[in-house]
């Protein structure tokens, strides 16, 4: 009997130790032989570095669209006449967002917006001073952005004087000077339809005497537009008889001229 009850105990030690192995597993489940842990988590982070909940990363994203300042209608293509306003929609996230412009044609005078009530940053495009195709891009982290193509097309502007308009002719005050005298040169800049251009227009005055190693006269240059219209004093330094005047500008890649002539006194 003394070899059943050692072998008896020896069975009831072996049960407890699988009880209290047991016990200190309970913490975890075990499927298949293979643990998970049941504890989860949230906070999700979105591309632009917002954090939400729900475990899943929220994906931002921009859409651009250009159009017209004139007509608010789609457009690829602006013009000194017809500036444009671009338009980025962000997409994925809620809250308002700064969203930076760069453009590689034309120039945006103000280069970030924040997105309003309707998840759209608006800025103005203006044609500038070169033609051609170029790209628009729209950035709120360096992970989300948005580019589109566009182009700076020429527009029908005129440069002269007159009414009725003469192309191509600058305004004299008085024609003819006396030595040492002054007189005023100017020229107005209009559309296609014949109404001012209201952008400014930077003009470029010269004349032959003011052009000379030694200049013998003086042109108040480079003059900017006011409500399309450019104005340069002439002021007579020695120069006599006729003096050609050379009025010039570029409009959005439209080269512009016009010219007259002063005539001085000896």
């Amino acid at each position: 009997m003394g070899w059943l009850q050692k072998v008896s105990l020896k069975n009831v030690l072996a049960g407890l130790f699988v009880v209290a192995m047991l016990a200190a597993c309970g913490d975890e489940a075990s499927f298949g032989g293979v643990s998970a842990n049941t504890s989860g988590g949230s906070g999700a982070t979105d591309n632009a570095g917002n954090s939400g909940n729900g475990g899943d990363n929220v994906t931002a994203s921009i859409t651009l669209q250009l159009i017209s300042a004139n007509t608010g209608q789609s457009t690829q293509t602006i013009t000194s006449a017809n500036p444009g306003r671009v338009i980025a929609t962000v997409s994925g996230i809620s809250t308002p967002q700064v969203v930076s412009f760069v453009t590689t044609a034309g120039e945006i005078p103000v280069a970030t917006a924040i997105t309003n009530g309707s998840n759209q940053a608006v800025v103005d495009i203006l044609a500038g001073s070169s033609l051609g195709a170029g790209t628009i891009t729209a950035t709120i982290s360096p992970e989300v952005s948005a580019t589109m193509a566009f182009a700076v097309g020429a527009t029908n502007l005129r440069m002269g004087s007159g009414t009725p308009f003469q192309e191509g002719l600058a305004s004299v005050g008085a024609a003819q000077i006396s030595a040492g005298g002054t007189t005023v040169i100017s020229v107005s800049v209009i559309d296609e339809n014949g109404a001012p251009f209201l952008e400014p227009v930077e003009v470029n005055f010269s004349s032959s005497c003011s052009s000379q190693a030694v200049p013998t006269a003086v042109l108040s240059s480079p003059v900017n537009t006011v409500n399309g219209i450019a104005s340069s004093t002439y002021l007579a330094q020695g120069c006599v008889g006729d003096d050609s005047i050379n009025v010039t500008a570029n409009a959005g890649g439209v080269n512009l001229s016009a010219s007259a002539t002063v005539n001085v006194l000896s």
